[in-house]
């Protein structure tokens, strides 16, 4: 079995807002193999933006990367996001496409996530 080495100063910071396990959530320690997944996952939708945080609990500045969604026209986008509706409508169909995303990086010629994405609701259809 393979070890990967990875010195401390590849090392990434990835702040997560609103995901589905809090309200905010930070990745620490984040290798670079591991970003790639998080880029690869949020593909063409998001813009990984370079971000400093400030820490409410100490004076603390974090830097970090942040996932931005691209579409800033998107009516989506703004205003009130029920997540309770969310997990009840659409969670199940999306931890499947997340399976199946994560079995199409084991391939090696692997697609990106919105095409896995789109193949999963393709096949729902039909």
């Amino acid at each position: 079995m393979a070890s990967i080495s990875v010195s401390s100063h590849n090392l990434q910071n990835v702040f997560v807002y609103g995901s589905l396990l809090a309200d905010e959530i930070f990745l620490l320690g984040i290798t670079p193999p591991e970003l790639e997944v998080l880029d690869a996952f949020e593909d063409v939708e998001y813009e990984r933006r370079d971000v400093e945080l400030s820490l409410e609990d100490s004076s603390e500045k974090l830097h970090a990367y942040a996932y931005v969604w691209e579409n800033k026209n998107d009516a989506n986008l703004y205003g009130d996001w029920d997540f309770e509706a969310w997990k009840r409508d659409h969670l199940k169909d999306f931890a499947a496409m997340t399976k199946d995303f994560m079995k199409e990086l084991e391939q090696p010629e692997s697609k990106p996530r919105v095409a896995t994405y789109e193949q999963f609701y393709e096949q729902d259809k039909q």
